[in-house]
This record gives C-alpha cells, structure tokens and sequence, in this order.
C-alpha cells in the first residue's frame, strides 16, 4: 500500500477526534436531557380545565369566600363535583338574583 504511513495516521486523528467529540457530547448534552426527561412525565400528566357553564340550583351568595390576591379582592367559592373540590372564581354578573341559581364557569 502506498503511503501507509499518511493512511494509518489519518486513521488515528480520526479516532481521537471521534473521542473528544464522544467526550464533548455526555460532558454537555447528557446534562440537558437528563434535565429535559426528568420534566418529560409531568408533560404528559392530564388535567381538568373547567371551563363550561354550570347551572347551580339554589346557590346561596353567602357561601362565596373573600382572598387578597394579586389583583386586589379576588371572590370565589368552593364547588363539589363527585369526590373532587375545585376553587371557582365567583362572577356577580353571571348570578341572577332574580331566580336566584347561579352561573359561574366551572
């Protein structure tokens, strides 16, 4: 073989820089995805968004709770759907206090 000595050297500079590379890769990137893939199953996780009117039968104003919040006075009551409690802000202008149910996005 003709200029074995060129061909064997090329040889060896492609494996050490395959090695350094290798090494620059878990040293950097193996920390992001470990970071990333830890966070990866609470991406998937489902939650509930409540965003459908509801009908509430004989809602009674005096139920609705008061809490400082960023936004100043913020009200909101406690509504029970099967074996789960969530926390509704309560909207005045949806409570017709003429028939006396209210609506409030749930």
């Amino acid at each position: 073989m003709r200029k074995a000595d060129e061909v064997f050297l090329g040889i060896g500079f492609a494996v050490i820089g395959m090695s350094l590379f290798n090494i620059g890769i878990e040293s950097g990137l193996a920390k992001i995805g470990s970071q990333v893939g830890g966070r990866l199953a609470s991406s998937y996780q489902e939650i509930s968004l409540y965003e459908q009117p509801v009908d509430i039968n004989n809602f009674d104003p005096s139920v609705v709770l008061k809490a400082a919040g960023e936004r100043g006075r913020e009200d909101f009551f406690i509504f029970k759907q099967g074996n789960e409690s969530h926390l509704v802000p309560y909207e005045p202008k949806f409570h017709d206090k003429q028939k006396f149910p209210s609506k409030n996005v749930v």
